[in-house]
């Protein structure tokens, strides 16, 4: 807290992205206050989730280019030390495989949290070496997405899976629409061109049968035998059931919802699942899955359509810049949490996410500021 109040007090432009997370955060806690069934967790879960996120948004409008470089060298440098440390366990299979036997963590404390932590860093590499020209290219860019997507891959993480593939794809679209804005970066033809070839090899290696195994492997994974073999069964038998729980939730109180950060009935487990300290509630864990379902019966549509609205100015912002490896590395952060319901966390995970958009929007604020020095040239 006196961390945040040493940027609120530094003061300095607003920008959309913060404006929605303020006016989410008070919709939000007075529909809280009015229906939460803990309404001390909701109201500490909700004031948790603001110093953070409206710290970090603070915080990405008041770095330096030299800020955001060395922040660049950062991340990358604790990603390759991660993936380095995570070989190193190979060795010692009841250590790398020993949360569920199947997919890699390395030194994760689960092969999801690991196939998680990688997604921003593979978006970043693999946009760019779709997007930017090879004449501008680094050939190590190249090799570090090879590197990241078989960490992914290994970790068997159908989560981080699709986080890559939508923020890659995602980011194809915005800068087909943009077209070029920067030397660097490919043509709406080149864009094209490059996506029909990848998409044609994909389509071909799938008609050839040569990783059918490993995909159907890959896909019903662990799930129960009456969803293998069935794409709507394998979703319902892993986060299906809670996405309808979601909505049959929302439903029943549609403008209001049930409390943020919290279950209908209150805190799963009870009272004993809520750590206290000198009568502030420090911990109590809500395991929702997906956060785009779930903040609808936590808040209703009000709060909902904020949380919406907020998401798409965050995406907005970051894929203003000329950098496809900061727009996809924002929209990678974001869409993890179509598996894992951490955006509102603020520990562990979700805090590094927070780290890493607030990184991609100064990335993209940087970017956009080289490219009005070269338009001015």
């Amino acid at each position: 807290m006196v961390a945040a109040a040493r940027l609120y007090f530094r003061g300095g432009p607003l920008s959309a992205p913060f404006v929605l997370v303020a006016a989410f955060a008070c919709v939000s806690l007075l529909l809280s206050i009015i229906t939460s069934p803990a309404v001390d967790v909701s109201v500490m879960k909700l004031l948790s989730f603001y110093i953070v996120s409206s710290s970090v948004l603070l915080g990405s409008l008041s770095l330096a280019n030299a800020d955001v470089t060395r922040l660049q060298h950062f991340f990358f440098s604790v990603a390759l030390v991660v993936v380095f440390l995570s070989v190193l366990t190979l060795p010692f299979p009841g250590v790398a495989f020993n949360r569920n036997g199947l997919g890699f963590q390395g030194v994760f404390n689960h092969p999801q949290a690991a196939g998680v932590f990688y997604v921003p860093f593979a978006s970043w590499l693999i946009a760019r070496v779709l997007l930017e020209r090879w004449s501008f290219l680094p050939r190590w860019v190249l090799g570090l997405a090879v590197v990241f997507s078989v960490m992914i891959a290994a970790s068997g993480a159908r989560t981080a899976m699709f986080a890559t593939f939508l923020s890659v794809a995602l980011t194809l679209i915005i800068f087909l629409v943009k077209g070029r804005s920067s030397p660097e970066n490919r043509t709406r033809a080149q864009i094209i061109g490059s996506t029909l070839v990848m998409v044609c090899l994909g389509l071909a290696i799938l008609a050839s049968g040569a990783f059918n195994e490993e995909l159907e492997s890959l896909v019903y994974k662990y799930d129960s035998e009456e969803a293998s073999g069935d794409l709507s069964a394998a979703f319902e038998a892993s986060r299906g059931a809670a996405v309808d729980m979601h909505i049959r939730n929302f439903l029943d109180a549609p403008l209001t919802g049930h409390g943020f950060g919290v279950h209908r009935e209150g805190v799963g487990g009870g009272e004993r699942n809520i750590v206290r300290v000198m009568g502030i509630p420090v911990s109590a864990p809500a395991e929702k899955g997906i956060v785009f379902t779930a903040v609808l019966e936590e808040v209703g549509v009000f709060g909902g359509l904020l949380f919406y609205a907020l998401l798409i100015s965050i995406i907005a912002v970051a894929a203003g810049g000329s950098s496809p490896g900061a727009s996809a590395m924002v929209i990678g952060a974001i869409a993890v949490n179509f598996g894992e319901a951490i955006f509102f966390a603020t520990g562990g995970m979700g805090l590094f996410m927070w780290a890493v958009i607030g990184f991609g929007l100064a990335r993209a604020r940087a970017d956009r500021g080289k490219a009005a020095c070269r338009a001015a040239d």
